[in-house]
């Protein structure tokens, strides 16, 4: 079975040879799940204390991207050949790098 059809890991579509070249971990994950949502909430609140209410929106919304590029490599946990979810990830979750950049 060529690779281009692989949807699942099997012993003809293994791990290795998905883009990642591994499974994502789950606890690693979901650790940084919840890091990322506690600094959105600290951010937020620390913007509205200190009136920077503009950079708090901005570092708002790059966390609460980041936060679900965590939940889609979750996702891909299960399932490492998903393109679905890959292209969420890279769409997504690589350009909120450059957002949270700007705002700082």
């Amino acid at each position: 079975m060529p690779l281009q059809n692989c949807t699942e890991v099997t012993p003809a579509c293994p791990v290795e040879a998905t883009t990642y070249g591994y499974a994502p971990n789950y606890a690693v994950n979901m650790i940084s799940v919840v890091i990322s949502e506690t600094c959105c909430v600290l951010q937020f609140g620390l913007g509205i204390r200190y009136r920077s209410s503009s950079f708090a929106i901005v570092l708002l919304i790059s966390s609460a991207v980041e936060c679900m590029g965590y939940i889609w490599r979750i996702q891909m946990n299960s399932n490492p050949w998903n393109e679905n979810v890959f292209k969420q990830l890279v769409v997504v979750w690589l350009p909120q790098q450059a957002i949270k950049t700007s705002a700082c």
